[in-house]
């Protein structure tokens, strides 16, 4: 019934034996009081999810097999970066591109020397492959507090990308992810052993 008493405006068309059904099929209604709309968490996991990764790795006892020097030139603050790997689908290549692969984990690599950040970003693939996660986000600054505001741990991170087996991608970020001081990286999924 309507506030002023009346029965509502009905299709005349349904039969009062497909009401019946309908509101036994929906069961029992509750009023809603408030019409806001719950938003949905961030698709970018909190950086805790960083607790989970191993930051603890020995550069001595950890045979990562990343180079410094792979034939890459040093880069720019402000160089986008990409790369992929002959075969990648164009649609996956694209949805990397433009952000819209869930962020399962990031690093933020800041304030490390490339002694530190490379066995911690080999680890940090590594414990996401582990988790199966398939789209990450590294956060390699674009060198402005490094000494000639060089950025040094870009371009290594440039490098090391390329030459890591389970990179399959990774191309500069979207602005509201960090733009050309941050990457994002699609990893090989691994396959369960059972």
């Amino acid at each position: 019934m309507s506030k002023k008493g009346k029965k509502p405006n009905v299709n005349p068309d349904i039969s009062e034996d497909d009401r019946l059904l309908f509101r036994n099929s929906i069961g029992d209604i509750k009023k809603v009081n408030d019409d806001r709309v719950e938003l949905k968490p961030s698709r970018r996991p909190s950086r805790s999810i960083n607790d989970k990764i191993n930051h603890d790795i020995n550069s001595s006892n950890l045979p990562d097999g990343l180079s410094d020097d792979y034939g890459i030139p040093d880069i720019d603050a402000n160089t986008e970066l990409f790369f992929a790997h002959p075969g990648l689908q164009r649609k996956l290549e694209r949805r990397l591109k433009l952000g819209q692969l869930e962020i399962k984990a990031e690093l933020d690599l800041h304030g490390m020397t490339v002694e530190m950040a490379r066995p911690v970003l080999a680890g940090f693939i590594e414990e996401c492959q582990d988790y199966h996660f398939r789209s990450v986000l590294i956060i390699h600054g674009k060198g402005y507090s490094s000494q000639g505001r060089q950025p040094v741990i870009k371009s290594m991170v440039n490098r090391w990308l390329r030459q890591h087996s389970a990179v399959l991608a990774f191309c500069s970020a979207r602005p509201a992810d960090g733009g050309s001081g941050a990457v994002y990286v699609l990893l090989k999924t691994l396959k369960n052993n059972v």
